[in-house]
């Protein structure tokens, strides 16, 4: 029974200047009294601050010195007071918790990366791809321009391959340039680069074709010339990578949430 009347006269006595500091700040005259405060609270602290047999509630002791320490604009004090009180109590309360949020920075959210966010995986194979094509058509179209000189005395036996192998340049520059264009919208995270890359996909095979179709027309009656333009393999290939790039696009995730910018 003695020692719970000891505990009791701990309780209210710090329960007491608890609310008066409170009832101070309140007031608006905390400034005037927080000497008087001070004095109360290291008088309480020499009598029981070790003294380990009151438990927990000696959180208090320290609950009071924070909000002295607060009021007095000494927020260093107070942190350093408000952890003491957490260990002993073991745990955070109502005022620590408070106090806290007032004198410590915002802990920054850390939003999860995106998985499916960034060129990488297919999507990566599809860029890459798209690089080289622009490589290949910026080399072909010098190739072509090279052998435009040197058939330039069939172009009268056989009529059209000018104006043909001008189309495979005028072909690859504009692939080229596109190629670097797409590039470039993709690289800024563009919407439109889906779109033009379907387009680019599906005119790369209309032009497979023309070519493919234009160089038989004109050569339907040399069998050797015919054997050697009648080559279907560039144009299969081209229509393969719409049949696999073109479903991609429309169905990624991922080309979905990287390319979202107007």
């Amino acid at each position: 029974m003695e020692i719970l009347g000891y505990n009791e006269e701990f309780t209210n006595r710090i329960n007491r200047l608890l609310a008066d500091i409170q009832t101070s700040v309140e007031s608006n005259v905390f400034d005037k009294k927080a000497a008087l405060l001070q004095a109360r609270l290291d008088k309480l602290a020499t009598r029981y601050q070790k003294d380990t047999s009151l438990g927990e509630v000696r959180f208090k002791l320290y609950e009071a010195q924070a909000l002295i320490s607060y009021f007095s604009h000494d927020d260093e004090k107070c942190l350093r007071f408000l952890n003491e009180a957490v260990r002993i109590k073991g745990e955070e309360f109502d005022t620590s918790i408070n106090l806290k949020a007032k004198l410590l920075p915002p802990t920054p959210v850390v939003q999860p990366k995106n998985k499916l966010d960034g060129v990488s995986g297919w999507f990566f194979l599809l860029v890459l791809g798209l690089v080289f094509s622009m490589i290949l058509c910026t080399v072909g179209a010098f190739q072509v321009a090279a052998t435009y000189g040197q058939l330039q005395p069939y172009f009268y036996q056989y009529p059209g391959v000018d104006s043909l192998l001008g189309f495979e340049i005028t072909v690859n520059i504009a692939a080229a340039i596109a190629a670097a264009w797409i590039i470039y919208l993709i690289a800024k995270r563009k919407r439109l680069a889906k779109t033009a890359l379907i387009i680019y996909l599906l005119l790369m095979v209309v032009a497979k074709f023309i070519d493919w179709s234009w160089a038989v027309g004109i050569f339907q009656n040399n069998s050797d010339a015919l054997a050697a333009v009648n080559d279907t393999s560039d144009l299969g290939r081209s229509v393969l990578y719409a049949l696999v790039w073109i479903p991609y696009l429309l169905a990624s995730r991922r080309v979905a949430q990287t390319l979202t910018k107007g």
